[in-house]
């Protein structure tokens, strides 16, 4: 009767066993993969980790400091990109952000400032338009209002 309880109590504990397992195993390649800067990769592992063990914090902190030091990088990159004047590249950017963090409030404010750059832009070379077909009255308009929305558009 003992060895039958004890036998029901490991049957009962090997779903658990193999769960701490595959977290720890996936936590393991979840390092692995952030070392060689593979870190989309290390991310999931984490995430899987993490299902797998919802309240172990060892797991909840590597996976935060995965994803907040790869965020920043890439933020980082994506504002040099964006001061450059390579918008398209600094937008990929802060959407390969989004894709790591959803509620990142710096990459969705660098894609409104892509959006806002290239808006005024567009309305820079209307004004130059009007400038080339003697419409002096219309690229005023179209410069005083892209300067109302942006008083120090250096262009």
């Amino acid at each position: 009767m003992v060895r039958s309880r004890i036998h029901g109590l490991a049957l009962a504990l090997l779903p658990l066993l193999l769960a701490g397992c595959a977290a720890q195993r996936a936590y393991q390649d979840g390092n692995a993969l952030v070392a060689q800067d593979q870190v989309a990769a290390g991310l999931a592992k984490y995430q899987e980790a993490l299902a797998a063990d919802p309240g172990n914090p060892v797991y909840r902190a590597a996976y935060l400091r995965a994803r907040d030091g790869a965020t920043r990088r890439l933020i980082e990159g994506a504002d040099g990109r964006l001061a450059a004047g390579q918008a398209d590249a600094a937008a990929e950017e802060y959407r390969r952000v989004l894709a790591i963090d959803p509620g990142n409030d710096r990459a969705r404010a660098g894609l409104r400032q892509v959006e806002a750059d290239r808006r005024h832009g567009a309305m820079l070379e209307q004004a130059q338009a009007a400038f080339d077909k003697d419409d002096l009255e219309g690229a005023r308009a179209k410069l005083q209002a892209l300067l109302t929305e942006r008083p120090a558009h250096e262009p």
